[in-house]
């Protein structure tokens, strides 16, 4: 299996648009930024572990695991600057963590 990154980029990046519209309604644009944020500041690790996944050398648990344990890494800096409850975060952050797992998945299958 191969992994394409751009693929990976766009899946999140679109998804995560319809969630904060559920989730963070009028944040939208913020939470987009927040999300391309961090998918830069992870970009290495993220790469390794999707690749890994791609490869077979990671089991889906592993990989869940490794991208649950970023959730700290997400700040939403921008979502907190614009007055989101910190409810609405918090279902975003979780909202994110499954979105990124299931876009993994796609792209790699």
């Amino acid at each position: 299996m191969s992994f394409q990154w751009d693929d990976f980029i766009k899946r999140v990046l679109d998804g995560a648009s319809l969630l904060a519209a559920q989730t963070v309604k009028g944040a939208v644009d913020q939470a987009r930024k927040d999300t391309e944020t961090f998918l830069r500041d992870t970009r290495e690790k993220l790469e390794r572990w999707t690749r890994a996944l791609a490869k077979g050398d990671l089991e889906r648990d592993e990989f869940e695991l490794l991208i649950a344990a970023r959730r700290s890494n997400m700040k939403m800096h921008a979502l907190q600057a614009a007055g989101v409850t910190q409810n609405s975060l918090e279902r975003f952050r979780s909202g994110l963590i499954s979105l990124l797992i299931d876009s993994a998945f796609d792209v790699v299958s």
